[in-house]
C-alpha cells in the first residue's frame, strides 16, 4: 500500500489563469494522504510556479511538480503515470472544476476501498460549463459495475471515453501495459478507455449527481483542442478506430454505434476542411474511412444514426 490513496495528475501548458478556479477546490480536500502531480509542457507562462506557490501558501504539500520541453499530452500523460505515487490516479485537466463536496466523497469512498479492496475504479459524471456559476453541488448515487459492464456502456455511447471520468487504480496500468499512443495530439483518450476498462474487476458508477466539470470553450475562441479540426485530429481519429477493430479481444462487443458515430465525426471533419491542398492531403484517408464505415458498420445503424448526428455537427455542437 502506498503512502498516499490517490494521485491526481495534471497537465500544464499556458494554465496559469485557467487552473486558479481548479486550485481553489483542491485546497479545500479533507484529506492529506493525496498528492498532485504536475507535468509542465514547455509552457512560456509562469503557469508551474504560480501554481505550486498557491498550493504551498494554501497548507498543501504534497505536491510534485516537473517542466520539459513541448512534446504532446500524450507523452506528458505517460510520464504524470510513471511518477504517481497513489495506489489510484485521476486525471484532471487544468482548465476543468472538480466540485468540493463530490470530491471529499469520492476520497472517502477511495479511502474506505484501501481497507476492503471492493473496486478497482470509480466512474464519475461530468457535466460542461463555460462560467464558474454554472457549476452546482449534488449528492452522488452509486451502482456496482463490473469492467465489461463498463466497455458496453461505452461502445454503446452511454459512457464517454474521457480520461478525467473516471478514477482508477494505478497498478491497471502498469501491470498490463497501457500508455497513450507516443505522438497522438487528439483523442488520445479513445485508445486507452476502452482498454483500462477490460482489466478492471470490479468498479463503481456514479449514475446521479456532477463529480467532474468539464469547461466548454465557445466554437468560435479555439482554446480547446476539440474545437480544432486540421489533418493531425483526423488522422489520428482514424488510428483510434483501425486499433479499436483490429483488437481480437473486442470481438464479444457490439461496438458498430460506438464505431460509427466517431467515423462520422471524423468523415465530416474532413469534408469540412476548406482548403483545397489540405482537402487533397487527406483524400486517401477519407477514402479509407469511407470503406471503414461501408464494411464495419451495418446499413441499418447508418441510416439511423446518420441524420442525428450530421445535423449535430452542422449545428455545431462539436463532440469530440
Amino acid at each position: 500500500m502506498s503512502n498516499y490513496i490517490l494521485s491526481i495528475l495534471i497537465p500544464l501548458y499556458n494554465s496559469s489563469t485557467d487552473i486558479q478556479p481548479l486550485l481553489k477546490s483542491l485546497i479545500k480536500m479533507r484529506k492529506k494522504n493525496v498528492e498532485i502531480v504536475f507535468i509542465d509542457d514547455g509552457s512560456t507562462d509562469d503557469s508551474l510556479s504560480n501554481v505550486t506557490g498557491f498550493l504551498n501558501k494554501n497548507g498543501i504539500v504534497n505536491i510534485k511538480a516537473l517542466r520539459q520541453d513541448n512534446a504532446g499530452i500524450s507523452i506528458v500523460r505517460n510520464r504524470l503515470i510513471d511518477q504517481a505515487s497513489g495506489d489510484f490516479i485521476w486525471f484532471i485537466d487544468p482548465d476543468d472544476f472538480v466540485s468540493v463536496q463530490s470530491l471529499n466523497e469520492v476520497l472517502n469512498l477511495i479511502e474506505i476501498n484501501i481497507e476492503n479492496n471492493e473496486f478497482d475504479l470509480i466512474q464519475l459524471p461530468f457535466k460542461k460549463f463555460s462560467e464558474l456559476n454554472d457549476v452546482s453541488e449534488e449528492r452522488l448515487s452509486l451502482k456496482n459495475v463490473t469492467g465489461a459492464e463498463l466497455v458496453t456502456l461505452l461502445f454503446e455511447r452511454k459512457l464517454e471515453n474521457y480520461v478525467w471520468a473516471y478514477i482508477v487504480r494505478k497498478e491497471i496500468f502498469s501491470t498490463n501495459d497501457i500508455s497513450f499512443p507516443n505522438r497522438r495530439f487528439f483523442a488520445e483518450d479513445m485508445n486507452v478507455t476502452y482498454r483500462v476498462y477490460k482489466h478492471v474487476n470490479k468498479a463503481i458508477l456514479i449514475n446521479t449527481g456532477v463529480t467532474y466539470w468539464y469547461r466548454q470553450y465557445s466554437s468560435e475562441s479555439g482554446d480547446s483542442l476539440t474545437t480544432t479540426i486540421d489533418n493531425q485530429s483526423i488522422v489520428d481519429r482514424l488510428e483510434n478506430v483501425e486499433a479499436i477493430l483490429s483488437d481480437p479481444s473486442l470481438m464479444m462487443y457490439r461496438k458498430e454505434k460506438y464505431l460509427y458515430v466517431i467515423l462520422m465525426y471524423v468523415l465530416v471533419d474532413s469534408l469540412s476542411i476548406i482548403d483545397r491542398k489540405r482537402r487533397r492531403e487527406m483524400q486517401h484517408a477519407t477514402e479509407h474511412l469511407i470503406r471503414q464505415i461501408r464494411d464495419n458498420v451495418p446499413i441499418g445503424i447508418r441510416l439511423k444514426y446518420s441524420f442525428f448526428y450530421l445535423a449535430k455537427k452542422i449545428g455545431g455542437k462539436y463532440v469530440n
